[in-house]
């Protein structure tokens, strides 16, 4: 359901794949999702959802309000999902694909933020999906050393 046509039902799928994801790998429903799952299926869907879409904007900071009901507002959930679950998991990644991963969304936050400036329209939002996504991958950077250092 998370590729599904009507945007209400991949908002809900992406809902429950957070939700499945959060509960922690060697407990019950738990998920186990291959690194090749995790960067070949679903982190290109994640990157149209958010990318593509609006990237959350209309979103109202993740309150559960929405600033419309039509489908933007919809757009917006979905985009604020695929974020969150982006990050989820961006934290069951080896350092490798962590990396690719961050470098995919950089790429993306930079080419946006150049689209929009060579267009005029700076303030237009198309690199805010970007931005947050990059926010969700650094906010679940898993690679501390014991000495509480981070372990590159």
């Amino acid at each position: 359901n998370v590729a599904h046509l009507q945007l209400h039902r991949r908002a809900r799928a992406l809902g429950r794949l957070a939700k499945a994801l959060e509960v922690g790998e060697g407990t019950e429903g738990a998920i186990l999702l291959s690194v090749g799952t995790m960067v070949n299926v679903l982190v290109p869907l994640l990157h149209q959802a958010i990318v593509e879409g609006r990237g959350g904007e209309g979103a109202s900071g993740g309150h559960g309000e929405r600033e419309d009901s039509g489908a933007s507002g919809k757009e917006a959930n979905v985009a604020e999902a695929s974020v969150r679950v982006l990050g989820l998991l961006a934290r069951r990644l080896p350092w490798s694909q962590y990396r690719q991963l961050l470098a995919r969304f950089m790429r993306s936050m930079r080419n946006a933020t150049r689209a929009s400036s060579e267009d005029g329209a700076g303030k237009d939002g198309k690199g805010k999906g970007a931005i947050r996504a990059v926010c969700a991958i650094l906010e679940n950077f898993h690679f501390l050393s014991k000495g509480g250092t981070a372990a590159v």
